[in-house]
């Protein structure tokens, strides 16, 4: 019987240690995913620079737009926009020198990987600068 017992608390102290494990190592989990991810973010913040400076030249303005204009605004500056597998993204114009380029994680990916609200927006803002480098902000 005292064997029994014995066996029974190695398993439960054995399945507790894997919970613990798995618990504190799921924010590497996200983390890793998310850098994963932030390299298609990346690479967009380029071409939509890219697009919005043509744009610009253009037409003596930034072309602005939101989450649900963004597949027939990106037509407009010559990105695919079924490239963008996990973000959806927005441009807001600050002054006239100056636009944000926002990135927000498409919610069935905060969905599957991340332990935070459905509803809430895991984002990156890239800030571009007339005659500047870009830079992340968030």
């Amino acid at each position: 019987m005292k064997q029994n017992g014995s066996t029974v608390a190695s398993v439960n102290l054995f399945l507790a240690a894997l919970l613990v494990l798995g618990g504190a190592g799921w924010s590497f989990v996200q983390k890793g995913y998310h850098s994963y991810y932030q390299r298609e973010a990346h690479a967009f913040f380029e071409k939509i620079e890219q697009g919005e400076t043509t744009y610009r030249n253009r037409h003596n303005l930034y072309l602005p737009f939101g989450v649900d204009k963004s597949t027939e605004k990106l037509k407009e500056l010559k990105i695919d926009p079924k490239d963008a597998k996990y973000y959806n993204y927005s441009v807001e114009v600050v002054d006239r020198t100056t636009y944000k380029i926002i990135a927000q994680l498409k919610p069935e990916i905060i969905k599957k990987w991340y332990l935070h609200n459905p509803q809430s927006k895991l984002q990156l803002v890239y800030e571009k600068k007339e005659g500047r480098m870009g830079r992340i902000l968030k």
